[in-house]
């Protein structure tokens, strides 16, 4: 169903073939992608085998088109071989057979390299973890190789007018009066072919799909090799190398109270070479210019004649682009959920619940009746259509009449009990058929301070951490210290290579969207039934640098109050405490620093750079460059606006405890009581944790151990160290996870640089901050 199909006769013709263009878009995208791909790699083989020379492309792309061929015939050998042998079941790899070897290679090897990029294991992924992402990767792309043959089916007999509609209804009643006289009969083999097709949209047991992963990885590592530099000497033998291995690797996992678990699992290894090509990935070169920088940070080969231009894709010249799944924002509306995986997406598979893999909670979520789950599946229009004129509620909803007189209407026209089923069943439509676009103003910005290397406004540092050298002395002291130096300078450096990757993929995201209208975000529920966007890279929930080059595509004038809250949004994105002033005193503060918002609007990067000093820095400057536009017009209030202004709650954990305790204090602590200020907990929890701190210095260090911690953090509490502790606690945070979180706290501040002395501070201060909510005995007062 599209948005024009309940009301065929108030839509403009114009509007309705720029939605199907648009549709058209979406399907090619969801369905040609790794097709695509494919096709990119054959291109590339031709002009090799024509120009017998290697083109000029990035590092990780060169390795593809050396693994792709041996790739692609050693799975076409193994599709042989399922084919004609009768293997045994257990040596059987289900499925391979179902999709062309060199779509197949293409998956595996991006898919893999994927995994590798946005991996936390330093150059290695888990094999379960590899092959059922590889499989289920697989599975989706026969079902929508299987969606495309049956269409070129359809339309092949549609072209040559082979059956007409009467003909089809009568072969398919044919059919069914087939299969039933067989279901009499008890011939269940007969049946289970005619209905064979049908089990196309099944989805594939989970031992199926790893086995079929574990089989294409191990081709994979058969086959794809790399080759050192040449470095050797010319009477030897060129070094070639296997460029995957499977290994082992043993992990220690504490489980607090000095119990530590060690766990020993597989892993797919990649060589360093492949690491290196991995780890080059969104390392900006600082010697080149912005404008190719922002074209392809990692193009390691440069286009160098005339002939080779036709290699040149802007679209792929970022090697993040080489390993993006297909999930991207739609160009229009997501389907609506009407079950557990009929929605999201027209083609890519789409489920209402995030499970991870868990077959248990994929069973329950099925098994659960459709009368229950109607809450969640059931569709606006059906809603709207059994209890007021569709035309009428649509036609006043959408005038400029206030928030009031609408809800009045509501009121009016429908009962309690629909209305409450209304609003549990529109929150996935909703957020899924909210219109966003890309601020490309604020991206611009983002695209110059990337090239010049990052490490401002949040942006990671483009550079290395240097891996201290051996000290000369023997000294064991001395030599252990280096040790853990470099431990830390490669687990630093392991970091960033993950914060790079990540940056790189939003950017190739947010530059792929750019120029497009607008795009929609299908959301789906996890487990706590919390709604998230499908798309993981670049959405309105993600971090900061999303959050500020994402807006609506669809603005509103600011009017009055929404000036004024433009300029509260302002001031609380800019933080620093002022988000915690009253409302005039945050207005105040924007009046007061009026030159440098203009300032920060009109020259961000080689201005003042106000807005650098912001706690949302990307937010703030897309915020600056709205107020700006309004402050300088002749009429503001007429100013049209895209900015997303942001409403939160403090603490809400903590809210609903404090209104299941009935406890007045807590419910003063995170703005359940009306005040003139509004109270900040975290800060509250941290003056509370500097007291006892400050009372443990004092005490004897000879016989009390915790009042050398005590004087070494008491400069460093604060508001940040203590939040996530305080806001963590209420979801069920251990004590080993709030140690955790307080280290990462302090090892950004740098203070102490002794791990054990950083490890032991630790513990103290997330004792301390443990002992000073009610969160616990309210829990068990519940």
């Amino acid at each position: 169903m599209t948005p024009f199909d309940d009301k065929p006769n108030g839509v403009p013709n114009s509007e309705r073939r720029k939605y199907n263009v648009l549709r058209r878009r979406q399907i090619k995208i969801e369905t040609e992608a790794w097709e695509k791909t494919v096709e990119e790699y054959r291109k590339l083989q031709r002009e090799m085998c024509e120009k017998k020379l290697a083109p000029s492309l990035p590092y990780v792309k060169s390795l593809f088109l050396g693994w792709f061929e041996p790739l692609r015939d050693a799975i076409a050998k193994e599709q042989i071989l399922q084919e004609t042998e009768k293997r045994k079941a257990a040596y059987t790899v289900p499925h391979i057979c179902l999709l062309p070897a060199d779509k197949i290679a293409v998956i595996v090897m991006h898919k893999m390299m994927g995994l590798l990029m946005i991996g936390h294991e330093e150059s290695c992924v888990r094999v379960v973890q590899a092959a059922m992402c590889i499989g289920e990767a697989i599975e989706h792309e026969v079902k929508i190789h299987r969606f495309l043959e049956r269409t070129k089916r359809l339309q092949s007999i549609k072209n040559s007018k082979e059956i007409t509609n009467e003909a089809a209804k009568k072969e398919q009643e044919i059919l069914r009066k087939h299969v039933q006289e067989l279901v009499r009969k008890k011939k269940l083999m007969e049946v289970q072919k005619l209905v064979t097709s049908e089990e196309d949209t099944k989805s594939w047991f989970p031992d199926s799909r790893a086995k079929l992963g574990s089989r294409l990885i191990g081709l994979l590592a058969e086959s794809a090799y790399v080759q050192p530099p040449i470095d050797q000497l010319a009477d030897s033998p060129p070094e070639i190398r296997p460029a995957f291995r499977h290994t082992y690797k043993t992990i220690t996992s504490d489980l607090g109270s000095g119990r530590k678990v060690k766990r020993r699992y597989g892993v797919i290894q990649c060589d360093q070479l492949v690491h290196k090509g991995l780890d080059n990935t969104g390392k900006i070169p600082i010697e080149s210019s912005p404008e190719e920088a922002i074209k392809g940070s990692t193009f390691l080969g440069q286009i160098n004649s005339e002939e080779d231009e036709v290699l040149r894709d802007d679209d792929t010249s970022n090697e993040a682009n080489y390993m993006m799944i297909p999930y991207v924002p739609m160009l229009i509306p997501p389907k609506v959920w009407k079950g557990y995986d009929i929605g999201g997406h027209l083609f890519l598979p789409s489920y209402v619940m995030r499970t991870h893999g868990a077959q248990q909670q994929q069973d329950a979520i099925k098994s659960t009746p459709k009368k229950q789950m109607g809450k969640v599946f059931e569709a606006m229009l059906k809603f709207l259509k059994t209890q007021v004129s569709l035309k009428a509620m649509l036609k006043f909803l959408k005038t400029q009449v206030s928030l009031k007189a609408k809800m009045k209407f509501l009121k009016t026209q429908v009962s309690l009990k629909a209305k409450m089923k209304f609003l549990n069943t529109q929150a996935l439509d909703t957020l899924g058929r909210t219109k966003w676009r890309v601020n490309r103003r604020v991206l611009g910005v983002l695209e110059r301070l990337w090239a010049r290397g990052g490490n401002v406004a949040g942006l990671v540092d483009c550079t290395e951490v240097l891996i201290p050298e051996r000290p000369q002395s023997e000294d064991a002291t001395e030599i252990q210290k280096w040790r853990w130096s470099v431990v830390k300078a490669k687990k630093s450096n392991r970091e960033r290579h993950a914060q790079r990757c990540d940056i790189e993929l939003k950017l190739s995201v947010a530059q792929k969207l750019k120029d497009e209208e607008g795009f929609y975000y299908p959301h789906n529920l996890d487990f706590r039934g919390r709604a998230y966007p499908m798309h993981p890279h670049l959405n309105h929930l993600n971090s900061d640098l999303c959050r500020g080059i994402l807006e609506f595509a669809e603005g509103r004038p600011l009017g009055k109050t929404g000036l004024r809250w433009l300029k509260i949004h302002l001031a609380n994105l800019y933080g620093g405490g002022v988000k915690k002033l009253c409302y005039e005193e945050r207005l105040t503060f924007v009046k007061n620093h009026l030159f440098d918002i203009l300032d920060s609007a009109e020259n961000p990067i080689d201005g003042k750079c106000w807005w650098l000093n912001a706690e949302d820095p990307f937010q703030c400057l897309a915020a600056c460059i709205n107020l700006s536009e309004a402050l300088k017009s002749s009429s503001s209030h007429t100013i049209i606006s895209y900015v997303p202004i942001h409403q939160d709650g403090s603490c809400n954990g903590l809210q609903h405890y404090a209104a299941l305790g009935r406890d007045s204090l807590e419910a003063a602590s995170v703005n359940l009581v009306t005040r003139e200020r509004p109270a900040d907990v975290y800060s509250e929890i941290a003056a509370r944790v500097l007291n006892i701190i400050k009372l443990d210095s004092e005490k004897d260090l000879s016989t009390d151990p915790t009042a050398l911690l005590a004087k070494i953090l008491i400069d460093q509490v604060d508001r940040k160290l203590v939040k996530q502790t305080v806001m963590t606690s209420v979801y069920g945070v251990t004590y080993v996870g709030a140690r955790d979180q307080i280290k990462r706290r302090l090892e950004e501040k740098g203070q102490i640089t002794d791990d054990r002395l950083l490890f032991s501070a630790s513990c103290y201060a997330a004792k301390v901050s443990a002992m000073l909510h009610q969160v616990g005995f309210l829990l068990d007062w519940i």
